[in-house]
């Protein structure tokens, strides 16, 4: 069977990509806070894969140790899951018979007052039918203990695993799920020699970012441009590509090639971790090309929430936009304003409960910062009313750093809610730091040079330990200053 080999590169549960505002911890269940075990490895034991809930597909027992399985975790904000999805499902029907495959959505967040995890069903259900070619096959959905994914130690998504005879004897990205399904059937796999050919391809893809670090950029070129000519359809690969493009100061060849990925618009590509990396990556983002993007996005997307959040992603952009070029001029974020309403909408539409709240908070920033300046008293109501809800993935350090910049007036008492909230919400130590700093940063705008000084000195010893260099730098700097008005 041929089929298309795309890369549907693994992301992070919450990458920040598909999160607009925070992203969850990697190696700890966000909602429990359980520890969660390490990536499995070749030779792992299997642990049990139990799925009593099946959003489509026959179930599959693979407690048959005489029989390989392949399972495959995934997550529905994961934008290269959601591209893998009709590809397994091509898989499923050439190889299924001799090696079942079983999709299992690990991790998906919990909807309040749904202890049965019913919604997460639904969504899982949605997908399906708006991604095609993918209804048939074996998808089951982990229970709202999110045991899987736990046992198995999934931080990364789409990730695949091949058992056979209760242990992992391989595990990799979908994308080089063929041949080892092929070499499985004929009886003819090489555990070894398949980890040596993707160990091989990491090699160079990790060549190449060595040598941009070392600022051989020609070097890092050449090695991607090898690598996108044998393997086309891996959309990482023109990640890589852009990156490096830019890392070496070619902002106009960075925007060209951007240009004719638009035009060229491969099949399959993924658009949607593209989108971000057009205005966060660039010193100086070309706004026009990166909405461009999002628009390409908009409309590739099959499924009706990631088109919710790739305008999410839009409306970003335009604050982006506004905030660089156009700081007494407010129409950038009433067009941020109007693209995250639609947003809301299809949230609304789909009963998503979550991105519902995601949409509203991101929505009340957009007018938060439509009001400050402006009349500052409006301003910090819109702040007021996500601080009184359940908001989730909310960048309170954002609302501090905002509120100091942009209002004349601030309420330093919502300002200091926010900067604990942040450090409330954080998930590791640098992000801990962040909150630290931002709350020493308004009682620096109160004249609280002690209390102001004694947060910064936390700060830094938080960065310190997380070996922040960048941000050590900028904690110690603002300490010097804050000593220097005692």
């Amino acid at each position: 069977m041929k089929t298309r080999g795309f890369m549907f590169a693994a992301i992070a549960v919450a990458l920040v990509l598909a999160a607009p505002l925070s992203a969850p911890a990697l190696a700890q269940d966000s909602v429990s806070g359980n520890e969660m075990r390490a990536p499995l490895a070749v030779g792992d034991e299997a642990p049990p894969l139990s799925i009593d809930r099946w959003a489509s597909g026959p179930a599959v027992d693979t407690a048959n140790p005489d029989t390989p399985y392949v399972v495959v975790f995934h997550i529905t904000a994961c934008p290269s899951c959601r591209k893998s999805l009709p590809y397994l499902g091509e898989l499923s029907q050439a190889y299924g018979q001799d090696v079942p495959i079983v999709n299992v959505f690990a991790h998906e967040l919990p909807v309040p007052n749904d202890p049965e995890g019913l919604a997460s069903m639904e969504k899982v259900r949605s997908l399906l039918e708006a991604v095609g070619g993918a209804t048939d096959m074996s998808v089951g959905v982990d229970g709202p203990g999110r045991e899987m994914g736990d046992q198995w130690g999934i931080y990364a998504f789409p990730s695949a695993y091949l058992v056979i005879d209760g242990e992992i004897a391989w595990t990799g990205d979908p994308t080089w799920l063929e041949p080892v399904l092929e070499q499985v059937r004929a009886g003819t796999f090489d555990p070894e020699a398949a980890l040596k050919q993707q160990e091989a391809y990491d090699a160079k893809k990790g060549a190449a970012r060595t040598a941009a670090m070392e600022e051989d950029f020609d070097g890092a070129l050449a090695i991607a441009e090898e690598l996108i000519a044998s393997h086309p359809h891996e959309s990482s690969l023109y990640f890589m590509k852009y990156q490096i493009l830019l890392d070496s100061g070619q902002q106009e060849a960075a925007d060209g090639f951007l240009e004719q990925l638009i035009e060229a618009d491969p099949e399959g590509f993924d658009w949607d971790h593209l989108v971000p990396m057009t205005y966060l990556f660039p010193e100086e983002p070309n706004f026009a090309l990166s909405l461009r993007t999002a628009d390409k996005a908009i409309a590739r997307a099959r499924w009706d929430l990631a088109v919710a959040s790739l305008l999410s992603w839009k409306a970003k952009i335009y604050l982006a936009r506004h905030d660089a070029q156009q700081p007494d001029d407010k129409r950038d974020i009433e067009k941020a304003a109007e693209v995250l309403k639609k947003a809301l909408a299809i949230s609304e539409a789909e009963g998503d409960i979550l991105d519902r709240r995601r949409y509203e908070a991101e929505l009340a920033f957009l007018q938060f910062r439509q009001w400050a300046g402006v009349d500052d008293e409006i301003a910090s109501n819109f702040l007021k009313s996500v601080l009184t809800k359940e908001a989730p993935r909310v960048n309170w350090v954002r609302y501090v750093e905002d509120g100091l910049r942009y209002q004349e007036t601030p309420d330093y008492g919502l300002l200091l809610w926010s900067a604990d909230r942040a450090y409330a919400e954080a998930f590791d130590e640098t992000m801990e730091a962040e909150a630290l700093a931002s709350k020493g940063a308004v009682y620096a705008a109160m004249a609280n040079y002690p209390d102001a000084i004694s947060l910064y000195e936390e700060a830094v010893s938080k960065v310190r330990f997380a070996a922040n260099q960048d941000a050590l730098a900028d904690y110690e700097e603002a300490l010097s200053s804050l000593r220097e008005k005692l």
